[in-house]
């Protein structure tokens, strides 16, 4: 969590960039979107951990142990299908682009 308020500050200050920038909004998806992947991935196994550290470890059952890891992995195996899906995206819109530009 510590991590992910700086980066979503900086794509915060990417958006606000006047029309000069040469960021594209595609990129300023792609990357928000991947912050948050790893959010959400990640917060199982630390909500885990703060409760061995805070509450009583005893409750945790050996199921609830597994399991934030393996979200932990799904969420970074995900991660290569979101470059894909913002590619085609990329590439569907410049094609878009390019049509109308010919008419």
């Amino acid at each position: 969590m510590f991590f992910g308020l700086p980066c979503l500050s900086s794509v915060y200050e990417l958006m606000n960039v006047g029309k000069n920038s040469t960021v594209s909004s595609d990129a300023i998806k792609l990357v928000t979107s991947l912050i948050i992947l790893t959010i959400v991935s990640w917060l199982p196994f630390a909500v885990l951990s703060f409760w061995e550290l805070i509450g009583r470890a005893s409750d945790i059952t050996p199921m609830m142990e597994a399991s934030p890891p393996l979200a932990a992995k799904g969420g970074m195996a995900l991660a290569p299908l979101v470059y894909v899906w913002f590619s085609k995206s990329a590439v569907k819109k410049e094609t878009k682009q390019e049509d109308k530009k010919e008419n």
